[in-house]
């Protein structure tokens, strides 16, 4: 009889105040927070759609209340006046034993999904996805750093409605936050770097040149070969210098590799200038030690595509006119819309099919002269019959003064005296044949 009894209490005890084992998340109930497609029924058999009618059960005779399963609680919920939204507030942040209190994941139902493609990869990839405001505001600040938007993007209307209708729970920040955070990316990535280049074997490849404006600018890119003996690259700084000279050269350049902590250097890649010279002498000096790399021995490497340009270069000026002529059709051509017009219309009568434009070359990259040449070539009765209909075209390329004696004497157009002035003419049939690959 007493065991009987004791057995009685028990069944009751437990009914009214369930036991259940929140370490171990296999014991928990078969409909948690995320199951909120299946529907619990009441007695009269119509639909509950909210999980929490898996955990609460409404007092009889009381209209509009309902008790925790786990903790007893009575509470105004279910009835159109109150909804659950107040229940399920409770199991989440209140009920201290309901198994998923404060359990962060299990609130929200992830969404499964393929994730975008990118450049090393052929195909999405299926994950779940979860909101998250932070994650969402630094991917955009990722983009604007990736795609170099400006920080105004997020100003634009067009945007804002965009980024609306995908999801209105993203609060956009301010231009301002976004900066922030592009420098808060900036600073990570940094110090991610410099932990991948601690205690690396790296080479250094650095160039200097003037831009138009005449500023100076230098760039330093390292190379490395990782512990997956996988070659990477990065660009490790870009800036402004003074001037060309080599001790500057080499100051700049160790400066930058005590920044990034980099002491084991095996080459540095430079091009064939003279200032390169004295730049590798002084840090020569600076990194000998007992972490130099065969005591800097080979630390100056020559560029082998600069040394082929110079080759190259050599090689072109035994067509030296040829060239220049063409290089003078084409900067005609491009120097004015009614002149590009009026050599689109000499395209069309010669019944030209070719959808390139004439391009001009760059002085330190040889194989743009083969591409200025060869598509010229393409074009030169283009060219031949521009030089019938366009007056101007002919006086292009030389003009008539008078010298100190009252003669007539032909001169290149402009005003630097240099060895394009002595290029004098438009083009030719024979420049045609030696500008042809056939």
């Amino acid at each position: 009889m007493e065991e009987a009894k004791k057995n009685q209490n028990t069944s009751l005890r437990d009914e009214l105040d369930p036991v259940i084992d929140v370490t171990n998340e296999s014991n928990e109930p078969a409909n948690d927070v995320d199951n909120v497609d299946e529907h619990a029924k009441n007695k009269g058999g119509q639909s509950k759609r909210s999980f929490v009618w898996d955990h609460f059960k409404k007092v009889e005779g009381r209209n509009g209340k309902v008790k925790c399963d786990y903790c007893v609680l009575i509470m105004a919920g279910g009835s159109k006046e109150n909804g659950t939204s107040a229940m399920s507030y409770h199991l989440k942040n209140v009920c201290r034993r309901f198994p998923l209190y404060k359990k962060e994941g299990m609130k929200k139902q992830a969404m499964l999904n393929f994730k975008p493609t990118t450049k090393r990869q052929s195909r999405g990839t299926l994950a779940s996805h979860h909101f998250h405001q932070e994650k969402a505001r630094k991917f955009l600040a990722r983009m604007c750093i990736k795609d170099n938007r400006p920080f105004s993007i997020i100003d634009d209307e067009e945007f804002r409605e965009f980024v609306w209708e995908i999801n209105p729970m993203l609060k956009i920040p301010s231009r301002w936050t976004i900066a922030k955070d592009c420098l808060s990316i900036h600073e990570e990535e940094q110090n991610n770097l410099k932990k991948l280049l601690k205690n690396q074997i790296v080479s250094l490849t650095t160039d200097t040149w003037t831009s138009v404006q005449k500023f100076n600018y230098k760039c330093r890119t390292t190379h490395w070969v990782d512990d997956n003996w996988m070659l990477n690259k990065r660009i490790l700084n870009f800036c402004q210098i003074p001037n060309h000279k080599g001790v500057t050269i080499g100051k700049y350049v160790y400066r930058c590799l005590q920044e990034w902590g980099i002491d084991r250097v095996f080459t540095i890649t430079v091009d064939n200038a003279s200032s390169n010279d004295g730049a590798i002498k002084y840090l020569r000096y600076m990194l000998k030690g007992s972490r130099s790399i065969l005591d800097s021995k080979y630390l100056h490497l020559r560029c082998c595509a600069h040394i082929i340009n110079l080759v190259v270069r050599d090689g072109l000026d035994e067509q030296f006119s040829t060239i220049t002529k063409i290089r003078n059709a084409v900067k005609y051509v491009r120097s004015s819309p009614s002149r590009y017009d009026n050599f689109k219309e000499c395209i069309k009568y010669e019944k030209i099919d070719c959808k390139s434009k004439p391009c001009l070359d760059v002085e330190t990259r040889w194989n743009s002269t083969f591409l200025m040449l060869e598509t010229a070539e393409k074009y030169s009765k283009a060219f031949n019959r521009l030089q019938e209909i366009d007056i101007n075209y002919s006086s292009y390329f030389y003009n008539e003064g008078d010298d100190d004696d009252g003669k007539k004497i032909i001169t290149r157009k402009g005003n630097n005296s240099n060895k394009n002035d002595r290029v004098l003419g438009a083009l030719e049939d024979e420049d045609w044949e030696k500008a042809s690959f056939q």
